[in-house]
């Protein structure tokens, strides 16, 4: 790991290059200049040791071109290395090859000179790595045919031509091997943000059909609301204005009162009805806030509250989990559920039994509060059993509720991340329950 941060230093320098493809083909005219100097290094190595001495100087000229072209590449020249790869290397190997026996190996350099160019301009100024692609192919036909050279052919051995065809024949492949195997990683990478772009794309246009559909939802349920709460609102304020020009035209006590009644019991279903909005609301566009909440001590109040705003308080309630049973929940939210499915407890209680009751049990089951709300009232028929849930629907014409309660429980539960289901027979009761993450706060 060591040797390739020292290695890529070297070729690159330790300024950051930003895009990938840069950074390989920057690495790549890196290894191409270092490549050219170690052939060279090589050869002076093995000319040296066999007393060939009049290619020395040109392989010192390839050392400098080869210093040249890292020295450029790593100030981010990139076009003039790699045409000073190109162009050094095409004459080197010409010079060679024009006078090298033609089982020296040194053709095979014009394979991997080509190769290189196609590769160092694939993505900008491709003329210019076709020009040279041609330029090889020509000068290997050219030194094929013609015994020209600035280089004085010298007499090889037998042992020198065949050591020459083993080191030519590998580096040529190596060099082969470098451009092919960039190549494939240049287009593993192409074919790698494709498919992430293809992939955002998709999740995209997914999460645009999501939201559209929350927006037609949102939209079909605003105006549902905006119509159903019209009516609502308008319908106990007709009632004032009619019982107070009643009220204007009598002055019997026994009559004022019975319409000093009714005006209350409008006033109240048009404060419920706006609660019931609030809750909405608020619902929808607050945070969740969980807390430690004293579960008992919030159900008892909830249902002496109730009690005390209800005309029936003969429905008796039961509380089946002991005191101090804390839990961890958006205390507002559970507040407007269990205030909710309470009520209708009292609301839709059956007139005829005399032991009307409800009964309330909490437990906590793999890091979920299961809440069971239960009662022997009226219970719901089996044909408006699929409907109770949706938006100012209700379920019996004894009604006087806005058909909100059970639509805002709904969406209360699911906002907290947890299920609500139920079971109901008619003149029997009904038993709703309510699954809600008990989120521990860590101290």
């Amino acid at each position: 790991m060591a040797a390739h941060h020292f290695l890529r230093n070297f070729l690159l320098g330790k300024e950051r290059i930003v895009s990938r493809n840069e950074y390989k083909e920057a690495l790549l005219r890196g290894q191409f200049g270092l490549l050219i100097g170690a052939i060279c290094l090589v050869y002076i190595i093995i000319d040296s040791y066999n007393g060939i001495i009049g290619f020395i100087p040109f392989y010192y000229i390839g050392i400098v071109a080869s210093i040249l072209i890292v020295f450029l590449n790593r100030n981010r020249k990139s076009t003039s290395a790699s045409i000073t790869i190109l162009v050094f290397s095409n004459l080197l190997v010409y010079s060679f090859a024009a006078i090298d026996s033609r089982y020296g190996g040194v053709f095979l350099y014009f394979a991997s000179t080509a190769s290189a160019a196609l590769i160092l301009f694939a993505r900008h100024k491709r003329y210019i790595g076709y020009l040279f692609a041609s330029v090889s192919v020509l000068l290997g036909i050219f030194a094929y045919l013609s015994d020209w050279s600035p280089i004085s052919p010298t007499p090889f051995t037998e042992t020198y031509t065949l050591v020459s065809f083993i080191i030519n024949y590998t580096v040529a492949m190596l060099a082969c091997i470098m451009t092919i195997y960039f190549a494939i990683s240049r287009n593993n990478d192409s074919e790698k943000s494709l498919m992430n772009n293809i992939q955002a794309r998709e999740l995209a246009e997914q999460a645009l059909l999501d939201k559209n559909e929350e927006l037609q939802k949102a939209n079909k349920e605003l105006d549902r609301f905006v119509y159903s709460a019209s009516h609502d609102m308008r319908a106990p304020l007709s009632s004032l204005l009619g019982l107070l020009e009643i009220m204007r035209l009598t002055n019997k006590d026994t009559e004022l009162s019975e319409y000093f009644l009714l005006m209350k019991k409008g006033i109240l279903t048009m404060e419920g009805f706006i609660k019931e909005v609030t809750d909405y609301s608020r619902n929808s566009r607050t945070e969740i806030a969980y807390v430690e909440i004293d579960l008992y001590s919030l159900v008892k109040g909830i249902i002496d509250g109730v009690v005390f705003s209800s005309s029936k308080t003969k429905t008796e309630g039961r509380i089946n989990f002991p005191e101090n049973f804390k839990i961890f929940c958006d205390v507002a939210r559970i507040k407007v559920i269990l205030n909710n499915l309470i009520s209708n407890c009292f609301k839709y209680s059956d007139p005829i039994k005399t032991n009307n009751f409800f009964s309330i049990e909490a437990s906590v089951i793999n890091d979920d509060l299961i809440l069971v709300i239960a009662d022997n009232g009226i219970g719901i028929e089996s044909e408006y059993q699929d409907r109770i849930f949706e938006m100012f629907y209700r379920a019996t014409e004894h009604s006087d509720g806005s058909g909100l309660g059970l639509y805002i429980v709904k969406e209360t539960v699911h906002k907290l991340g947890g299920a609500i289901s139920f079971e109901s027979e008619y003149m029997k009761g009904s038993k709703f329950t309510v699954r809600l993450p008990n989120k521990v706060i860590n101290r």
